[in-house]
């Protein structure tokens, strides 16, 4: 196997783009034995982690729950391993702190013993990063300077497992009206232009909610924001939507891109000021080092460069150096036996 850890992967960003990654694992063709999923639990995350992944009643919700904690320590350890590389030699996904505000948002805590050498936090001075998971993959989109959330939907995830199979216009319809509030008269007006096709409304709904949920988990506004006070308008042609917030619109200040995966899943990525930042608590607001920016950094920020796409690894990516053989080993044994 060769080792493809994230921080030696090639990035699609020229380089010096270093904070801004769009990573993603497909987990509907990672099928771990008991032993193999120890084996990461137990070198890579905390105990505590490790303790929430085995809560999960369904393997598939473990599998998430696992590989969202990986991608997020691989990402902590990629900004360390730039800003402080002596310190970091290794590839300890342990040794990384991480915490979540009120509202959920997970962050890497970059106060305390970590000091940074050179000017690279110049460069990157708000890491953040947002995950999501749904269907086939976890996702994860970071950046270094403006504020970010991603959230992705697979279709039917909206609906009841019964009702995957097939679905009528009619069907989906009943669906739709547990979610009348969280869309607007003109998105659900966008969402029935194709009212003929179960397909074409289901995937323009998961494109609204998927955008609507990449802003509040930029914000860490948590699961109390009424969606209905942000609205949207989708460009097909570029896969990108520009918002109106609470009425006020369209905002400059944030950006959305859409991004299509496999199987009909969507991923939209929010790009957006620091002050819109809602933390109760403080501790990731005071990991910023540049909370306030310049109409024109912040415009560079979120407009200056284009969006990548996402870039698709397997678990065994998110192995450091160190354990590769060993991890290697654990799954060949199963292949083999």
């Amino acid at each position: 196997m060769t080792n493809s850890f994230p921080t030696s992967k090639k990035s699609p960003l020229t380089t010096g783009c270093w904070a801004t990654c769009r990573w993603g694992v497909d987990i509907s063709r990672w099928t771990p034995s008991e032993e193999e999923f120890t084996f990461l639990c137990s070198h890579l995350l905390q105990k505590e982690e490790e303790i929430k992944c085995r809560k999960f009643r369904f393997e598939a919700d473990r599998k998430r729950a696992l590989v969202s904690k990986l991608l997020q320590r691989s990402l902590g350890m990629r900004l360390f391993k730039h800003v402080a590389p002596s310190q970091y030699s290794h590839d300890d996904l342990k040794c990384i702190t991480m915490d979540t505000t009120k509202g959920g948002k997970p962050y890497v805590v970059t106060t305390g013993p970590c000091e940074p050498e050179g000017a690279v936090w110049d460069a990157v001075p708000n890491f953040n990063f947002s995950s999501s998971h749904d269907g086939h993959y976890v996702v994860v989109a970071s950046e270094g300077v403006c504020i970010c959330g991603c959230d992705i939907s697979s279709p039917g995830s909206i609906r009841r497992k019964k009702d995957h199979e097939e679905c009528t216009v009619e069907g989906l319809k009943q669906t739709f009206h547990a979610f009348e509030r969280q869309l607007t008269r003109k998105e659900w007006a966008r969402v029935y232009e194709s009212e003929t096709s179960v397909e074409a409304m289901e995937r323009r709904f998961t494109q609204f909610w998927s955008l609507k949920e990449a802003f509040v988990k930029a914000t860490g506004m948590g699961l109390g924001y009424d969606l209905g006070k942000i609205e949207f308008d989708i460009c097909d042609d570029t896969n990108t939507a520009t918002v109106w917030i609470e009425g006020k619109g369209p905002s400059d200040e944030w950006s959305f891109h859409l991004h299509e995966l496999a199987h009909g899943h969507w991923v939209s990525v929010a790009k957006g000021p620091p002050k819109a930042v809602v933390d109760a608590k403080g501790g990731f607001k005071a990991t910023f080092r540049r909370p306030i920016l310049s109409s024109e950094e912040l415009h560079q920020s979120i407009h200056g460069s284009r969006e990548p796409p996402f870039d698709l690894m397997t678990v065994a990516d998110l192995v450091p150096d160190h354990l590769q053989d060993e991890y290697e080993n654990l799954v060949h044994m199963r292949s083999t036996s």
